[in-house]
């Protein structure tokens, strides 16, 4: 009897030490696919190319529709602020997302509002990518427009309507910006546009 006890405890024994053993491994199968993910993708291994092909697709949704990985979106934020519309439009056809947003919250439009890419934010805004949409900071592409001095940018926003008066982390409107930056221009489109005026002692005299 005693025998039969010390078998069942060693067999449970070694049931335990496995089923840790698998746990550890599996762990340390995730983690370093997760290394390698956050290397931009170098030397991936077979189980790490498993994992990205997974992470192409969405779930509950056809496996014909794909999801863009980390390295298309920074490469897609890259050819927002650098102009590039063959990447962007490329990225766009493939189901890319035009409000995706890096790890600081920036959007596309935000990237081409700081370029000066007219062309990317007019592109942007035909594929549905929000207009008054925030970063980390609470800004705004026209915030960002503002401060970047594109006037042109400014008066393409507003034409699309663009909000006004939405405030950033600091509590600044794009018009306390212009003002404090002396973007005159950009002030003028603004009170034209209907910015409010009477809510900060920075605008006064505007």
């Amino acid at each position: 009897m005693e025998d039969a006890v010390q078998w069942v405890f060693y067999i449970i024994t070694v049931f335990v030490i496995f089923q840790e053993e698998e746990r550890v491994r599996r762990i340390s199968s995730e983690l370093q696919c997760e290394i390698l993910d956050l290397s931009e993708g170098e030397n991936i291994t077979e189980p790490c190319k498993r994992k990205n092909k997974i992470k192409k697709y969405s779930p509950g949704v056809s496996v014909g529709i794909p999801v863009t990985q980390p390295e298309d979106t920074a490469e897609f934020m890259n050819a927002a602020s650098q102009g590039k519309l063959n990447v962007m439009d490329k990225y766009l056809a493939d189901g890319g997302n035009p409000n995706i947003h890096d790890e600081l919250g920036s959007r596309a439009i935000h990237w081409a509002c700081r370029g000066g890419r007219l062309g990317v934010v007019t592109a942007l805004k035909s594929h549905g990518a929000d207009l008054n949409v925030r970063d980390k900071l609470n800004s705004t592409p026209l915030h960002v427009a503002t401060r970047t001095g594109h006037t042109a940018i400014v008066e393409y926003l507003l034409s699309c309507g663009a909000k006004m008066n939405y405030r950033d982390r600091e509590g600044d409107t794009a018009l306390h910006d212009a003002v404090r930056l002396n973007r005159y221009k950009i002030v003028k489109l603004l009170i034209v546009a209907g910015a409010d005026t009477g809510n900060k002692e920075s605008c006064q005299g505007y």
